[in-house]
């Protein structure tokens, strides 16, 4: 395998070995990271959670996902404290060819583990546990939870990675933790709240948002492996919108291990239909929340793109703006300039609103 690579363990990224602490309420796991001679970052990923410490260590496929994305843009090997499943060897270089597929600035990189174990990697894991979902309140998440919610056991709101950990988000923060839990008991579910400084990290290493979504997404879940033994990660485009993005139906299933299976959903609907889906459901509908720019301490600010195209969604399939969800006075001057920030979700939206003969000043 080495040979495919051009990256050199003198100049690798490392991870030392992880550990879990409890802190109140919270199982934080830590690692060490170090990229290049000194540069050195200490990551840390928090779970609430009504679990115990685990026995074991954190999941050193975890730790991969984290740094994979920034060794392969740097051009460094990767050096894991081990074991590796047999399930994540297999799938690893799969994974990278992808990755360089979509992202012409990566490249392939050789990971190594210093306690590999017996045979290929840790002894086969019978999955079994939980199921979960990440849910950011927005229209994909809550869409998988309604298309599973007989399977789905647990909702797992993060923050760190979308959201960063600034301050100023702390409002904003508080009524998504407010209403998870809301969303959580209505549907019978547990809350799963997960913090992680994750972000500084991957924009410090050059990795934008789009590309280590779905790694970063992969690290919380397999984080969660000593409870769960699959989680859905919602899709961000449908099938006929496929785009090279870090979260991609063909990618996420492979950051999966013996013990945990990652299950990219949602793909065979476009976000109009999602939106049709979730109208039916007036409790979905109280707790929807897309916005993730608004620095007020608003729950939906109504002005962002984000906002705007998730209420032309409910004009253009003949919905009502829910309410509950978003302000009442909202500026029809930015509608254009928004909507034309996404031409190709504004022609769905104008094809939609034709089909169903829908005649609206925000959309003429």
């Amino acid at each position: 395998m080495a040979s495919r690579f051009s990256a050199y363990l003198h100049k690798s990224h490392r991870v030392f070995p992880g550990a879990w602490t409890r802190e109140g309420d919270w199982l934080v796991a830590r690692w060490r990271l170090r990229y290049g001679h000194k540069l050195r970052y200490k990551l840390e990923t928090s779970v609430q959670i009504d679990e115990p410490v685990p026995a074991e260590p954190p999941s050193t496929a975890s730790a991969l996902a984290a740094i994979v994305l920034p060794a392969m843009r740097d051009n460094r090997a990767v050096r894991l404290p081990g074991p590796l499943d047999a399930a994540t060897w297999a799938s690893l270089e799969r994974r990278q060819d992808m990755c360089v597929s979509f992202f012409p600035d990566f490249h392939l990189t050789n990971v190594r583990v210093r306690a590999p174990g017996p045979g290929t990697g840790q002894p086969p894991r019978q999955r079994e546990g939980r199921v979960g979902v990440f849910m950011s309140l927005g229209v994909d998440s809550c869409f998988s939870l309604l298309s599973h919610q007989e399977e789905i056991d647990d909702l797992i709101l993060v923050r760190g990675f979308e959201m960063s950990m600034e301050p100023y988000r702390d409002a904003v923060w508080a009524e998504m933790v407010e209403a998870g839990r809301s969303l959580a008991a209505a549907f019978g579910k547990r809350l799963i709240l997960v913090r992680t400084n994750l972000r500084p990290f991957l924009e410090e290493r050059r990795v934008p948002r789009g590309i280590s979504h779905g790694a970063a997404l992969a690290h919380v879940a397999l984080l969660l492996e000593p409870w769960l033994h699959a989680v859905y990660v919602p899709s961000s485009f449908d099938i006929n919108n496929i785009t090279p993005w870090g979260s991609h139906p063909d990618l996420d299933p492979l950051w999966s291990t013996e013990g945990l299976e990652i299950r990219h959903d949602g793909l065979e609907r476009c976000r109009l239909e999602k939106i049709q889906r979730l109208a039916e459901d007036p409790v979905v509908l109280r707790h929807l929340r897309v916005c993730n720019r608004s620095p007020t301490g608003l729950y939906n600010c109504g002005r962002c793109a984000k906002c705007i195209r998730t209420m032309l969604g409910f004009i253009a399939t003949g919905l009502e703006i829910p309410k509950s969800a978003f302000p009442k006075d909202v500026d029809p001057d930015r509608i254009g300039k928004r909507l034309r920030q996404t031409l190709g979700y504004a022609q769905q939206t104008l094809q939609f609103a034709e089909v169903n003969g829908i005649d609206h000043p925000w959309i003429r």
